[in-house]
């Protein structure tokens, strides 16, 4: 638990050191690539590279929007359609349509909602009432049912890996394709409720972007056995989520105290 005596200054210390640590992994996991894998420039340079810039706007883009600085907003576009660039290079059409086609209009909105916010530290006050609890937890609900039966369904005509690594991988080693179904579900239902929470300037989505965040450690956790030449996206994107992590506990004490 963050000390109520921390200072803006000790705030910004913790990030810039969340920020280095991601980068200095990132770049060293795109190095290891490019001596390990062994298949055509596509996925031994380009697609390292991206992985390694996508990394990297990824935590900026937390921190930033964490400080109330709308770029952390255009960062947040940046690696998210990277992110969805990427899903697609690898086969992984579901994730790369859901990141493409849902979270990058997300992304733009999100920029015009704070563009046209005056002052963006005073509005970061609203916190949801537990009516506003509700609706939030009714309506993920309501759309992790439906998108584990559009998972399912995906699973059953098409396979497992058009989908992504994640869920061919929790389907793998529990052998249960239902369950990856719903774990991959509960990745995408609860990252877009955090979004919107974000762009409405909800200081809870903070709460919901932890369990995301939690969730994406052990799903590409269990994922590295499974992608081959791609694990090292995978070790990069563990690492990313335990510096946003570490950054969602920053971000909710900055939204709270107005630092």
């Amino acid at each position: 638990m963050i000390a109520k005596a921390i200072t803006r200054k000790q705030l910004e210390r913790i990030e810039n050191t969340i920020i280095v640590f991601v980068s200095i992994a990132s770049i060293a996991g795109m190095v290891l690539s490019f001596v390990l894998v062994s298949s055509g420039v596509m996925d031994r340079v380009i697609m390292p590279v991206l992985a390694c810039v996508c990394s990297i706007t990824g935590i900026l883009c937390s921190v930033y929007i964490a400080r109330f600085k709308i770029i952390g907003q255009y960062l947040a576009a940046i690696h998210i359609l990277l992110f969805g660039f990427s899903c697609f290079w690898f086969g992984w059409y579901g994730m790369a349509a859901y990141f493409l086609l849902v979270r990058t209009p997300l992304a733009i909105g999100a920029i015009f909602k704070w563009s046209k916010t005056p002052n963006l530290n005073a509005a970061l006050s609203k916190q949801l009432s537990k009516k506003g609890w509700l609706i939030v937890c009714g309506t993920t609900l309501a759309a992790t049912v439906l998108v584990t039966g559009v998972l399912y369904l995906i699973n059953f005509y098409f396979g497992d890996t058009l989908i992504s690594s994640t869920y061919t991988a929790i389907a793998s080693v529990t052998g249960s394709i239902v369950l990856a179904a719903i774990i991959e579900s509960l990745n995408i239902t609860l990252a877009f409720a955090a979004a919107v929470l974000s762009m409405y300037m909800y200081r809870d989505n903070w709460l919901i972007w932890k369990i995301v965040n939690i969730l994406l450690i052990v799903t590409w956790g269990v994922s590295i056995g499974f992608m081959g030449e791609a694990a090292y996206s995978a070790i990069v994107l563990i690492i990313m989520s335990f510096g946003h992590l570490a950054n969602n506990f920053t971000g909710n004490y900055r939204w709270k105290k107005h630092l």
